[in-house]
C-alpha cells in the first residue's frame, strides 16, 4: 500500500471508532463447528466496532428429516441485536411450518419460496404491535 492509501484507511478505522465510541475493535472471535450426516461445517463471529455483538446466526445442519436439508444463516443486527436474535428464533419454525417447505417432494424454487414467505412473515411481525412488545422485552 502507498503512503496516501495507509493513511485513509487509518482515518476510515479512526472514524469507526470514534462513532462507535470505541479506541480499536473488539477481535475476540467465537466459533464453532461441527458435522451432520452429509457434511462439515464452521460458523464464527466477531464485535468489530460496535459496542456489543449486533448478529446473530443460525446452525441447523439437519433441519428435518430429510439430511440433504441444511439452514446456515447470518442476521446483521443493522445498529440493534433484537430483530437479529428473533429472526434467528423464529425462521427455522417458519420454515418447518411452511407446507412447501415440509414436502419432501419440494422443488429449489419452492423451497426459495418457503424461504421468502418466512422472511416476510419475520418482517410482518417485527412491525406489528406485538412484534414490537417482544423486542422490547
Amino acid at each position: 500500500r502507498g503512503l496516501r492509501s495507509r493513511f485513509v484507511h487509518q482515518l476510515q478505522q479512526a472514524a469507526m471508532g470514534a462513532s462507535h465510541g470505541l479506541a480499536a475493535p473488539v477481535l475476540e472471535k467465537h466459533a464453532e463447528d461441527g458435522r451432520s450426516e452429509t457434511l462439515r461445517f464452521g460458523a464464527s463471529s466477531m464485535q468489530g466496532w460496535r459496542p456489543k455483538q449486533e448478529d446473530a446466526h443460525v446452525v441447523i445442519p439437519k433441519l428435518d428429516q430429510d439430511a440433504a436439508r441444511a439452514l446456515f444463516c447470518v442476521f446483521d443486527g443493522h445498529g440493534g441485536e433484537e430483530v437479529a436474535q428473533l429472526a434467528a428464533q423464529r425462521l427455522p419454525e417458519l420454515l418447518r411450518a411452511d407446507a412447501c417447505f415440509a414436502g419432501h417432494g419440494s422443488t429449489p424454487d419452492q423451497l426459495a419460496d418457503a424461504l421468502a414467505r418466512a422472511n416476510f412473515q419475520i418482517d410482518t411481525y417485527v412491525a406489528s404491535a406485538e412484534g414490537q412488545a417482544e423486542l422490547r422485552r
